[in-house]
């Protein structure tokens, strides 16, 4: 629960996020009513259990040594900051939930999705809380968080489409309800012996473990929202809005202090788009968003909701007579209350005041000979915080890179005794960002290679048709980097080259 945010929140829009700026493309097009035989009903099941054993917990780091030099030497990725004998995560959720739909006829139809959560996870680690001034000794806090949430959702749907006059429409209109249900018991602090990184030895005493309170968190969010997608000729207008309202209730176990949180919130968006000839599409939107976020902090307190406005222009266009297709905007994007880790308590989150991001993302797709698939994106970033009362106000939020960049091809082969099999190889590029909210150190920038083999079976024989196996590896050369660092003791390795197989079958 701490830090964590609830299943089941929705909004009325993508909402703003500074970190991953995602932001919806154009408006999509109305669908013409359909008309003739259709399967009026559907229904599919969706099930899961994951179960992660008791493994190690690898912690942050601190800057000196790794992003900024160290008389002692660097700090590598295979030293381990925490106490082997105490580490420990663990965690089982279950997943259960359906998605129904009825079509009555060639206006009206019924969508519901319903799922059902349990998550039950236990953490023990020993963090990093500084560096003495030999640069090479690390004092350190036991965290521990044991935490068991149910969460449950509900979304109904009732779809119209029609026409009036030259307007075509797709009418959408909804009723939505999200709740969860939390028990977390979570500290840190403690005795725990200092710690030198050229020379670690662990197991010693004094290992005294800190209190772990109690917070009991109950949520609630009921929505109702309505949309237009409206077409005329080649221009599509969409129009939509949203009502709702979110309750919480946390008490501390240890004090019985209840607090109480209610909030309303009325969110829309509006895009249009128009199509030319030629396959070139201009587009404008503007979107709020607001979204509930479950859990609280590292003393107890609740989130606040976040609230997010964006606004968005570009363009799609599609080259006549090939497979090709490049994509450009320009955006900005503002959410207040936005999480982002608590330097006190690196395991914990903290919520900013503001945080505005404004940037351009281009994005390029084309398949030649329906043989070699080719992906090209760029994205330039330019974050800032702009309301808060510490250290960050007007800085770059910590770890988001001002330019990222990705190319990536994949090669199949239809004919021939290599028939099924398929080749892919890219290379990803990352900026530096911002080392902590104060922006006094900066993070490198690096670049990763990626690689991907498959197979499918079914072009050796057809009673195999289905089976697939794939292989993907990332970082294929084992680079070792630090993906982005929080503060001057909360910096993160990234992950060296990883590989995993799949097999799969589809039917």
């Amino acid at each position: 629960m701490p830090g964590r945010r609830g299943a089941g929140t929705r909004r009325a829009g993508a909402g703003p996020d500074a970190r991953r700026a995602p932001r919806p493309p154009g408006p999509a097009q109305p669908t013409l009513a359909r008309a003739g035989p259709y399967r009026a009903t559907s229904f599919t099941l969706l099930t899961s259990f994951q179960r992660d054993p008791e493994t190690g917990f690898y912690g942050f780091i601190p800057a000196v040594g790794t992003v900024q030099p160290s008389r002692a030497g660097r700090i590598r990725s295979n030293f381990f900051p925490g106490e082997p004998n105490f580490e420990g995560y663990s965690r089982n959720q279950t997943n259960v939930g359906y998605s129904f739909e009825h079509r009555f006829n060639d206006i009206f139809s019924f969508r519901q999705n319903v799922r059902l959560s349990d998550l039950d996870s236990r953490n023990r680690t020993v963090a990093v809380a500084g560096i003495a001034a030999d640069q090479k000794t690390l004092t350190r806090r036991a965290t521990i968080s044991n935490e068991h949430a149910r969460t449950a959702g509900i979304d109904n749907q009732l779809q119209a489409d029609f026409r009036t006059g030259p307007l075509t429409h797709k009418v959408l209109f909804g009723i939505d309800g999200y709740w969860t249900d939390a028990k977390a018991f979570t500290g840190a602090g403690g005795t725990v012996q200092s710690l030198d990184f050229t020379n670690p030895v662990y197991g010693r005493l004094p290992f005294i473990l800190p209190a772990v309170p109690g917070t009991t968190q109950t949520t609630a969010q009921y929505g109702v929202y309505l949309q237009d997608q409206i077409k005329l000729d080649r221009l599509s207008l969409l129009v939509g809005g949203r009502f709702d309202q979110a309750e919480a209730r946390t008490r501390a176990l240890t004090t019985g202090v209840l607090t109480k949180q209610d909030d309303t919130a009325r969110t829309g968006r509006v895009a249009l788009m128009y199509n030319f000839d030629n396959g070139f599409a201009p587009y404008a939107s503007y979107s709020t968003s607001f979204e509930p976020v479950a859990g609280t902090a590292f003393g107890g307190t609740p989130f606040k909701p976040t609230e997010g406005e964006q606004y968005e222009a570009g363009f799609k266009y599609e080259l006549p007579g090939t497979n090709a297709f490049l994509q450009a905007s320009v955006y900005q994007l503002t959410q207040s209350n936005v999480t982002t880790t608590d330097l006190a308590n690196p395991t914990f989150q903290i919520q900013t005041g503001e945080i505005r991001a404004r940037g351009v993302e281009v994005e390029a797709r084309a398949s030649v000979y329906d043989n070699l698939d080719l992906v090209a994106a760029y994205a330039y970033t330019d974050a800032e915080v702009t309301k808060s009362n510490g250290a960050d106000l007007h800085k770059r939020p910590a770890v988001v890179p001002r330019h990222t960049a990705s190319l990536w091809a994949h090669y199949t082969f239809r004919a021939g005794v290599l028939s099924g099999l398929g080749l892919g190889a890219g290379v990803r590029y990352i900026g530096g960002g911002a080392g902590d909210p104060g922006n006094t150190f900066s993070t490198s920038d690096y670049t990763l290679v990626d690689a991907a083999i498959s197979y499918e079976f079914g072009a050796a024989s057809p009673a195999l048709k289905g089976w697939k196996l794939q292989v993907n590896a990332q970082s294929l050369f084992d680079k070792e980097y630090i993906s982005g660092c929080y503060g001057t003791t909360q910096c993160s390795f990234g992950l060296r080259r990883t590989v995993l197989a799949t097999l799969s079958y589809r039917w």
